[in-house]
């Protein structure tokens, strides 16, 4: 709430919890909805307003280059603004060449499918969410609109598991000496 935490990461069981990206940092007011980029240290986001989670804007997030505003972000959707945090001095774009496609009222969940492309929720000026196959340039197409806001697009297709780890907590109730 109100730009105390941002992106954060944990391992698995908990351990190694620490600050990803953003954690002294005022813009985007929340970032929400983090997904990695595919063959990429980068992860996509909604920039959300901590009031309103349907008043989005769409960043990237490169932690080789920084862990604060504004090193290390970049903006996407450069049509909407951060919501609820006021102008930043600065906003670094994502691609120079970026253009609306027409008016877009907000962006939610987008699911990266290569470092240009990805899925997303955008809503026109009536609000509701329709799903897009949009790219880093601002090209879009409508894949899909329902009766009702479309939201988490997620593609269906096979993927590699995550790794897993092997927990470094021997939690109560785990082990060979399990008891209640």
């Amino acid at each position: 709430l109100w730009r105390i935490q941002s992106l954060w990461a944990t391992n698995q069981d908990g351990t190694g919890t620490a600050a990803f990206w953003g954690n002294q940092s005022v813009w985007p007011d929340h970032l929400a909805e983090p997904r990695a980029i595919p063959g990429s240290p980068r992860v996509m986001f909604t920039g959300l307003a901590h009031h309103n989670w349907f008043a989005g804007s769409v960043g990237i997030i490169d932690p080789r280059k920084g862990f604060n505003f504004p090193d290390g972000l970049t903006k996407v959707t450069r049509d909407m603004p951060w919501p609820e945090c006021g102008a930043p001095p600065v906003d670094p774009g994502e691609s120079a060449d970026y253009h609306a496609s027409g008016p877009y009222a907000a962006y939610k969940s987008p699911y990266p499918l290569s470092e240009e492309d990805f899925l997303v929720s955008a809503s026109r000026p009536d609000g509701k969410f329709r799903l897009y196959l949009m790219d880093v340039h601002g090209n879009r197409e409508l894949i899909y609109e329902g009766a009702h806001n479309i939201w988490y697009a997620m593609p269906v297709k096979p993927r590699q598991a995550p790794p897993m780890h092997t927990d470094r907590v021997n939690w109560p109730g785990t082990g060979p000496n399990r008891r209640p």
